[in-house]
């Protein structure tokens, strides 16, 4: 199967294959191809409308984050400087 991103029903048909993996996987085109939106979008939209394709959607969707690999807080690169040798 051959995904096109510019195409709503070529995402729709893919997504049906494996929602669980290809909602993230949507996410994570969403923030890395910016160009391809407006398509995923608008798949989405038509998941969300469609009661037989709502039915197949994951029943705790993945958070954005699931997929980034998790970074540091700037509070916490610099907590080790106030920590002292008891710490």
């Amino acid at each position: 199967m051959q995904l096109d991103l510019s195409n709503v029903d070529s995402i729709v048909t893919w997504w049906r294959v494996w929602p669980e993996r290809h909602d993230s996987y949507l996410d994570y085109k969403l923030a890395a191809s910016p160009e391809f939106a407006h398509s995923i979008l608008s798949a989405r939209r038509l998941i969300d409308a469609r009661p037989d394709l709502r039915a197949l959607k994951p029943l705790a969707p993945p958070s954005a984050a699931s997929w980034r690999v998790p970074t540091a807080d700037a509070a916490d690169d610099l907590a080790w400087l106030g920590a002292g040798a008891s710490d």
